[in-house]
């Protein structure tokens, strides 16, 4: 499946626009006045969120918290500086990977199942993201995975023309560029 997540940046927050496979399927925002990030994530007709996102205290890393129907799902780093990133979600253990330029990679108990790249210009709006995945993919963990990196990861200020370089850095797994994701046609 092909997830695009489009970011837009409002007076004090962040509102994404998510389509599965052209289809606006959902929608996240995340909460005004508050000191410490929280991302809900809906349907897109729904008022009920599905998952919420919530930034845990800091000093210097960023951490979130993912819950989802009364579970606590903690999003840690594992190596800041080589972007290596893990969430275990019930027996599954889920591992992010950052890679050189803009993309990262999502391995679930060490088995790929997706991939996304921000768009490296963007105009008069936020962040663009555009994933491939399984299609029997836990979408909405996905999703909240791409919404954490944008905010960890989020330059603050946005202007008519926004160009992103992307990372040069080390990284710990190297990207896997003959990967295809289980049951879509590319």
């Amino acid at each position: 499946m092909r997830i695009d997540i489009n970011q837009q940046k409002i007076s004090l927050g962040e509102r994404y626009d998510v389509f599965i496979d052209g289809q606006a399927s959902y929608r996240a925002s995340s909460s005004l006045f508050r000191i410490l990030r929280v991302i809900n994530l809906y349907t897109v007709d729904g008022d009920q969120p599905l998952l919420t996102i919530k930034r845990r205290w800091s000093f210097i890393i960023k951490k979130y918290d993912i819950v989802r129907k009364g579970e606590l799902y903690r999003f840690r780093v594992v190596k800041f500086w080589r972007r290596h990133l893990q969430c275990a979600v019930g027996k599954d253990l889920y591992d992010i990977y950052g890679h050189r330029s803009r993309k990262f990679s999502v391995y679930k108990n060490d088995v790929q199942v997706a991939w996304w790249e921000e768009s490296r210009v963007t105009w008069f709006k936020g962040d663009n993201y555009a994933m491939l995945a399984d299609n029997d993919g836990d979408r909405e963990m996905l999703i909240a995975f791409c919404l954490i990196i944008d905010d960890s990861h989020s330059r603050k200020k946005h202007g008519a023309v926004n160009i992103h370089l992307g990372y040069i850095g080390p990284e710990d797994r190297p990207f896997n560029p003959s990967w295809t994701p289980k049951g879509f046609a590319i």
